[in-house]
C-alpha cells in the first residue's frame, strides 16, 4: 500500500509539472518592425584613384534613423549597395560602426564596395538602403537612396615602345597591373632583324621619363630595371613573349 501511495504521488507531481509546461506562457513576437529612413550627403560621386590613400576624408556620408520594434531588440545595421535592376540579389554590404547610425566612406572604401556591383571607369546608377537585422532570418529595410557613381578601375598601365611599334609614344603597347600592385604584364611580338628586339617602358605616353636598364645592350635579356637610366631593354630575340615588369623588385622577365 505504501508503494502504491508513493507511486500515485509521483504520478500526480508529474502531471502538475506537465501542466505547468504546457501553459500558454507569454511570448515576445516581432511585428516585423518599422524600418528607419536613410539619407545621403550627395547623390553624385566621382571617385579619383589619386585620392585612394586618403582614408580620413569622407566622400559621402549616409545617415539613418533607428528602426522601431514592439520590444527591446538588438539590431545590426548595415548599408547595402546594389546596381539598379539587380533587385538586391547581390548587394555589397558595409556594416555601420557599432552604436552609430551615421557612416562616412572614404574614396577607397566606397570604390571597393562599388566595384562589387558596377564596373570601374564607367558612370553607373546604384541604390543604397539600410538593412536592420534582428537575425539572419529577420530583417527590415529602409527606403532606397539613388546615387550616380563613377568608381575608378583598380588596374593601372605602363607603356612599351620599341622597334615593334616604330618607337612611337603616341600609340604604345601597354603592360597592365590588374590591382595596381606594382607588377605589370603584357604580351608582345618582336619582329626579326638587328635591333628589333630593343624597347623601353614609359610610365606615361611621352618620353619625359622611362624605365630602362644599366645593363649593357648586348645582355639578353636584361634583368635589372632603373628609372631614367641609359640603356634599352632587349627581348631574347624575334618572337612573341609575355613580359613581366616588377617595380617592387626592379626586375624584368620574359616567357
Amino acid at each position: 500500500m505504501k508503494k502504491l501511495i508513493i507511486s500515485f504521488l509521483a504520478f500526480s507531481v508529474g502531471l502538475l509539472m506537465l501542466a505547468s509546461c504546457t501553459k500558454n506562457d507569454p511570448k515576445v513576437v516581432s511585428n516585423g518592425g518599422t524600418p528607419g529612413t536613410l539619407s545621403a550627403s550627395a547623390t553624385t560621386v566621382v571617385l579619383v584613384k589619386a585620392n585612394s590613400a586618403d582614408t580620413t576624408t569622407k566622400v559621402i556620408t549616409f545617415t539613418a534613423t533607428a528602426s522601431q520594434y514592439n520590444f527591446k531588440a538588438s539590431v545590426s545595421n548595415a548599408l547595402q549597395i546594389d546596381s539598379v535592376g539587380d533587385n538586391w540579389k547581390h548587394p555589397a554590404t558595409i556594416a555601420f560602426n557599432v552604436g552609430s547610425l551615421t557612416q562616412g566612406l572614404s574614396t577607397s572604401a566606397l570604390n571597393t564596395a562599388l566595384l562589387q556591383v558596377v564596373p570601374g571607369g564607367v558612370t553607373s546608377n546604384v541604390n543604397v538602403r539600410v538593412q536592420y537585422a534582428l537575425s539572419p532570418e529577420v530583417a527590415s529595410y529602409s527606403n532606397a537612396v539613388s546615387l550616380t557613381v563613377t568608381p575608378y578601375t583598380l588596374a593601372s598601365y605602363i607603356y612599351l615602345v620599341g622597334a615593334l611599334n616604330g618607337w612611337s609614344s603616341s600609340a604604345p603597347d601597354s603592360l597592365v597591373s590588374t590591382t595596381s600592385n606594382g607588377v605589370y604584364t603584357g604580351t608582345f611580338t618582336f619582329p626579326a632583324g638587328a635591333g628589333n628586339n630593343q624597347f623601353l617602358i614609359l610610365p606615361a605616353k611621352n618620353f619625359n621619363n622611362k624605365y630602362a636598364t644599366n645593363d649593357p645592350t648586348t645582355l639578353v635579356p636584361s634583368a635589372t630595371v632603373g628609372y631614367n637610366v641609359p640603356n634599352n631593354f632587349n627581348a631574347p630575340g624575334a618572337g612573341t613573349y609575355t613580359i613581366t615588369l616588377n617595380l617592387n623588385t626592379l626586375t624584368i622577365g620574359f616567357k
